[in-house]
């Protein structure tokens, strides 16, 4: 059975870091992608989702393309999850998206000051 999602989407927040003792580096982001339907009274609907995303190891050519409000299609992703333990001791599943190639379609023009160097 193959987990395989393609999607559009905005960038939201995002930020880039090394991990500990290793050369691999983890582009942590978040898209949103708008769902517009008429309901059955013919009235445009319109409904944002937001979704966590995952990229590793990305070329640092394409992660300066990844930009706040850049828009990006995700080629290539699996929908996953990750169980924690929240501050009120209650395991929590999360989903996110696993990103494995992923092409820049509009590079928002005003910069980058939404990219956090953390």
């Amino acid at each position: 059975m193959e987990n395989l999602l393609i999607m559009e989407g905005i960038i939201g927040k995002i930020e880039t870091k090394p991990l500990k003792n290793s050369t691999l580096t983890v582009t942590n982001f978040s898209i949103a992608h708008k769902e517009q339907w008429k309901d059955k009274d013919q009235t445009e609907q319109e409904e944002t989702h937001w979704f966590n995303c995952e990229l590793w190891n990305a070329p640092q050519k394409l992660i300066d393309k990844l930009t706040v409000g850049s828009l990006v299609l995700l080629l290539e992703a699996k929908l996953k999850t990750k169980k924690y333990i929240n501050k009120e001791n209650v395991e929590v599943t999360a989903f996110y998206i696993a990103v494995n190639k992923i092409k820049v379609l509009a590079e928002k023009k005003e910069g980058k000051e939404g990219k956090d160097k953390k």
